[in-house]
């Protein structure tokens, strides 16, 4: 503590021009900051969508090079199996919750583009699935 010269007292604190500068630089960088983060929520779960869309396409890789050895694979009909390639090849086990993926079929040695859908946003990305049967792909 240092002696107020001023007034004979010990100074203790800050003074209120301090105090109130320090509350308008926050001011300043809340203002600057909230725009760049706020808008990074959008682009996170676009993000999150393109990279299951990304790994269920490397799945499905996996599991025809599977069926093409004569290995025990994930049986493909529809772009709604990609639930059973999650389960067997992605982490975790399982589409995420809040994930639909658009039915339609596919025929067996067949490529489909499948479509998957994040509920809350509505934000889409596509992958590529082949059909395959559980005695593998001649």
């Amino acid at each position: 503590m240092q002696e107020d010269n001023l007034h004979g007292a010990y100074a203790a604190g800050f003074t209120m021009l301090e105090l109130i500068m320090v509350i308008v630089i926050l001011g300043i960088l809340a203002a600057v900051a909230t725009p760049i983060f706020g808008s990074l929520g959008p682009a996170a779960r676009k993000g999150a969508v393109d990279r299951l869309a990304g790994n269920l396409g490397t799945a499905n890789t996996s599991n025809v090079a599977l069926c093409a050895v004569g290995t025990s694979c994930v049986v493909v009909a529809n772009c709604t199996d990609a639930t059973a390639l999650a389960a067997s090849f992605l982490a975790g086990g399982e589409i995420p919750a809040g994930y639909t993926i658009s039915p339609q079929t596919i025929s067996i040695y067949q490529s489909r583009t499948c479509t998957i859908v994040e509920y809350w946003s509505q934000y889409t990305a596509s992958f590529t699935l082949t059909g395959t049967l559980a005695s593998g792909i001649p």
